[in-house]
């Protein structure tokens, strides 16, 4: 066997365990991708579940939820601190989410059935008065959604 020949072959095998190593990183990288958009989703659910177990567990600010439902509804100072702070919290997951879902870290199912608490939350008669306050800081994309929405469900209750 000539020099050339062990050359030629030694380069094939080369060139056969680089395309096999990238094939291998690809996949691991696509692994890896899905992982950390799991955990994230799962870091966003916990982070919505904290804050239902903060209302659950709290007699008096269920009882003020129900309460903010009535659009006639005027909160005291500490009433409205209250409620801000909470419809704030539950407002930054709900726009985190949704940038999640528009960079495609969670799908449209994902999406939709967190979709479904912004709803509920969105459509009681405090929120819809108070909403210029709360939803300040947020992005304009976020913004537009939840005002599609608002627009959206109202016009099923007519």
């Amino acid at each position: 066997m000539n020099w050339d020949a062990v050359s030629a072959i030694a380069e094939s095998v080369g060139a056969l365990g680089v395309i096999i190593t990238l094939l291998y990183l690809a996949r691991e990288m696509r692994r890896s991708g899905k992982a950390t958009s799991m955990h994230a989703y799962q870091q966003l659910l916990d982070h919505i579940s904290e804050i239902s177990k903060t209302i659950i567990s709290d007699k008096e600010f269920r009882a003020l939820l129900i309460q903010m439902r009535d659009p006639e509804f005027e909160p005291d100072e500490n009433e409205r601190m209250a409620l801000i702070t909470v419809v704030l919290m539950a407002m930054r997951n709900y726009a985190h989410a949704f940038e999640m879902y528009q960079e495609g870290t969670i799908n449209a199912s994902q999406w939709s059935s967190l979709a479904m608490g912004l709803d509920n939350g969105i459509m009681n008669g405090w929120f819809k008065r108070s909403a210029d306050d709360v939803m300040r800081g947020f992005s304009q994309d976020f913004q537009d959604y939840v005002e599609s929405r608002i627009s959206a469900l109202e016009g099923k209750q007519l």
